[in-house]
């Protein structure tokens, strides 16, 4: 496994605890009303880090993203560039479930991810699948 690839796991780890301090509905009253199909549409770009297990900065990426919805399913195609020139693809596939409330996969999430929507945000709970020797990391 690459260590990029462990990184991206502990990234992610650490950005869905972080979430999961108050939960969603700790927004549910905050304004503008976060739109999932709405905010997902057309071409975005994001930006982020992946810190260490001291919070210090060891990689930072771009992210391109390619957003579309048939119907009530939506596709993220994501592509993220690594500074240090890794660059790691994801097609997520959303489907709602109840209002504010959507099923994710990918080819490297296991199983399926949770998103959730209340006021103006929005939480993505999943698992990662990360690349480990002969393995795979969850």
């Amino acid at each position: 496994m690459k260590a990029s690839n462990l990184l991206i796991m502990c990234f992610s780890i650490l950005s869905l605890t972080a979430c999961n301090g108050s939960g969603i509905s700790y927004y549910a009253q905050q304004s503008p009303k976060f739109v999932l199909e709405e905010f997902f549409d057309g071409n975005l770009e994001a930006y982020g880090v992946v810190k260490d297990w001291r919070g210090r900065v060891i990689r930072k990426f771009n992210a391109d993203i390619l957003a579309y919805w048939n119907e009530v399913v939506g596709t993220l195609e994501e592509d993220f560039v690594f500074d240090d020139g890794e660059i790691d693809p994801r097609v997520w596939t959303l489907t709602p479930t109840e209002p504010g409330r959507h099923v994710g996969v990918a080819d490297d999430v296991m199983g399926e991810g949770k998103v959730a929507v209340a006021g103006n945000s929005a939480f993505f709970d999943y698992v990662l699948q990360i690349p480990y020797n002969d393995g795979t990391l969850d």
